[in-house]
């Protein structure tokens, strides 16, 4: 066998030109592959050495298997290339540094993150190149790297360019130096200059965006229709709260009446799916300790990472509103003083007519016919006169507003009854109705202050063009529903799913095209001086839009003016008005003890003889001072309480209420002609809500009377 039988077929010729190149050496040594009996190949480390044996020269010929130790070098080897070229050709810095800083060795990505060389970054102390505020840190952190044997840390530090500028650094340490492999600190850095800029940038637009949000004197929420995001404090203070965090994941409908909760919700739905709904609007708020205030908000949507958010600024209007209401007060006595005349002509007719039938009542007791006829002038009279100051009170009256349901056909047709008695005759009224009952919810005083104003406005515009300075024309109104739909093409605010529409159209001189867009400024006026405060039509605007509804104009020059008012109109399955109970059923008749008190002699006189007719037993009084002395004498034997309000010397609440202090249950019953509504809302709120409205029908006394005592 020859050493040629042993090596693989592929190593022959190396192996026969390594032989002759070592014939002349005494001694070599090498690696090769040998091959086995069974055919598989082996690594063998082999030395030779130049022998002579027994007169012939020889080789003698060490073998030692290697395979594995060089199938572990080749790996190694190989391992080393990769992680050569992942250093080599990786975009993170990486540095070896002994126990000083130094740096032992580096990888090329320093020269495109700090500008350095590998000869130039080798053998510098990293610490030397850290910004001064980061270098307590740095120092910190690398010794207790140090202190821990292949333990690791995680630092952002900033290292300086050779530019001069420095760069943010993303550091992972680890100490190795116990490796003998490796036997230094070894760190893996990352450049994050920009990541950090662009934190920066959002660290900056966030304290913009906070210093904003809360600068701002109005509050401000960002909310989804689930949860409150973020308040400004602003926001907070207005609902009562301490600070945005009191609010912070809360639901939105925290800070709203339950009423307005359902309509702000219906919002939200029209806006997730895709329709429109009010971006500007009033509402009841609810603060943390239950007080309601008036609010108005401003809303707008935006989209962010594919959620739908609502941004809302809200503002306290609670000072407006009672300007408003001042304003509205103010209009509303111009309107009446506009009709004083018509107003005085009217109540003189029927002063007239009283008067007139009174004088000849004598000379009929023998004609029992027209003595009849007689008084039933006087009262149908009466009632005229009545029914005008009802209105006029109506008209003037200082209320908080009281939303009910209305029927603006019957609102409608009472106002007409009222502008036939006051306006000139020269003008012709004209109503023009929805055949069916339309209701809608509103203040009933504001919607007829809403009414006449425009009523009076066209008054004014139709002048006679026959003769200057004499009113008349054609003065229409109409009624009629439209449809939600048809609306939103018109509004696109508009929500309701049915509106009604009033229109007031006139046949006066029209305006032109600059008035138009100016005639709901306050103040604005094309009367002449001590004519108009310009406030009409700027009230009528603000009622229309309290109601959540809209005002349009058409006008034309010498023509006429519409003016279009558009509110929600009220739904319900049942719309018919429950039948008024029968003042004339049952007995009026009694026993009881009554206190009387009115101030009025003839009136207290009168009522003194029908309650008595009636069999009851009256105290009477002429005052509230008179009464509380009496009812106190005889307390123990009245029954029922009857006082006029407007009493002299102590008022009936006043003296009501100090009978009260001796009997909790007393049955009083309150007449006027008008009630202040925060006296009817004290009223209320002690459990007395018994009232007669004056001027009354005796009948209508007796029947309250009755009720009253019947009741336990």
């Amino acid at each position: 066998m020859t050493i040629e039988d042993i090596r693989p077929p592929e190593d022959l010729d190396k192996l026969r030109t390594h032989l002759v190149d070592t014939l002349k050496r005494s001694f070599d040594t090498g690696v090769w592959r040998h091959r086995k009996k069974d055919g598989s190949t082996i690594v063998v480390e082999i030395s030779a050495h130049q022998i002579d044996f027994f007169g012939t020269p020889a080789r003698l010929v060490l073998a030692n298997e290697v395979t594995e130790k060089v199938a572990a070098e080749e790996k190694l080897k190989a391992s080393e290339k990769r992680f050569r070229a992942l250093i080599e050709n990786g975009t993170d810095l990486i540095g070896l540094y002994d126990v000083n800083g130094t740096v032992i060795d580096t990888s090329p990505s320093v020269a495109a993150i700090l500008g350095y060389t590998m000869e130039e970054y080798i053998g510098r102390n990293a610490f030397d190149l850290l910004h001064p505020d980061d270098l307590q840190n740095a120092q910190e952190a690398f010794g207790s790297l140090l202190r821990s044997p292949e333990s690791s840390i995680l630092r952002e530090l900033r290292l300086k360019h050779k530019d001069g500028t420095y760069r943010w650094m993303e550091v992972q340490g680890s100490n190795l130096l116990s490796d003998p492999n490796v036997r230094a600190i070894v760190s893996n850095s990352r450049d994050v200059t920009e990541r950090k800029e662009a934190q920066e940038g959002i660290r900056r637009s966030n304290q913009w965006f906070e210093a904003i949000f809360n600068a701002s004197r109005d509050g401000m929420i960002v909310e989804d229709g689930e949860r409150i995001w973020y308040a400004n404090k602003s926001f907070a203070a207005l609902f009562g709260y301490a600070g945005p965090e009191e609010l912070k994941d809360r639901h939105p409908s925290v800070v709203l009446q339950p009423d307005e909760a359902r309509r702000m919700d219906e919002y939200g739905r029209r806006r997730l799916r895709g329709e429109s709904a009010p971006t500007l609007y009033e509402f009841k708020g609810t603060k943390k300790d239950g007080a309601l205030i008036d609010c108005e908000t401003s809303t707008s949507a935006i989209v962010i990472g594919g959620k739908l958010f609502v941004i809302s600024t809200v503002r306290d209007i609670g000072e407006r509103k009672k300007l408003e209401e001042q304003l509205r007060q103010s209009q509303k006595l111009e309107s009446i003083g506009t009709l004083a005349g018509g107003i005085a002509h009217d109540m003189n007719n029927v002063l007239a007519i009283i008067m007139a039938y009174t004088h000849t009542l004598k000379d009929f007791s023998a004609n029992p016919q027209s003595l009849q006829k007689g008084v039933d002038a006087i009262d149908k009279a009466l009632q005229r006169g009545v029914g005008l100051v009802r209105q006029l009170l109506t008209f003037a009256r200082k209320t908080e507003v009281h939303v009910t349901k209305i029927d603006v056909n019957k609102e409608i047709e009472e106002l007409a009854t009222l502008l036939s008695e006051t306006f000139p005759k020269t003008i012709e009224l004209t109503s023009v109705l929805d055949p069916k009952p339309v209701f809608v919810k509103a203040d009933q005083s504001q919607l007829h202050q809403c009414l006449l104003n425009l009523c009076v406005n066209a008054r004014d515009a139709m002048v006679d063009k026959r003769r200057e300075g004499v009113l008349g024309g054609v003065l229409t109104i109409r009624t009629e529903t439209f449809d939600g739909e048809e609306m939103r093409r018109r509004f696109e605010d508009a929500v309701s799913d049915r509106y009604v529409h009033i229109s007031v159209s006139d046949t006066g001189i029209g305006m032109d095209d600059l008035t138009r867009a100016r005639i709901f400024e306050p103040f604005f006026t094309t009367k002449g001086i001590g004519q108009g405060t310009g406030l009409g039509l700027s009230v009528v605007y603000g009622i229309v839009k309290g109601h959540n509804g809209f005002i349009e104009v058409e006008s034309t020059k010498g023509i006429g003016t519409t003016f279009h008012l558009y509110f929600p109109k009220y739904l319900e399955m049942n719309t018919e008005e429950p039948l008024a109970p029968d003042a004339t059923a049952g007995s009026t008749a009694g026993t009881e003890t009554i206190l009387l008190v009115e101030d009025e002699e003839m009136l207290r006189d009168l009522l003194c003889q029908a309650l008595m007719g009636n069999g009851y037993r009256i105290i009477p009084a002429g005052d509230g001072d008179e009464a509380v002395r009496l009812f106190y004498r005889h307390k123990d034997e009245i029954d029922l309480v009857l006082t006029d309000l407007g009493l002299p010397k102590i008022g009936g609440w006043e003296a009501a209420k100090r009978m009260r202090v001796a009997n909790g249950n007393l049955k009083i019953i309150f007449a006027s002609g008008y009630i202040e509504p925060d006296v009817r809302a004290e009223m209320s709120s002690e459990g007395l809500v018994r009232f007669v409205a004056k001027p009354y029908a005796l009948n209508e006394v007796m029947l309250k009377v009755r009720e009253a005592l019947d009741r336990p």
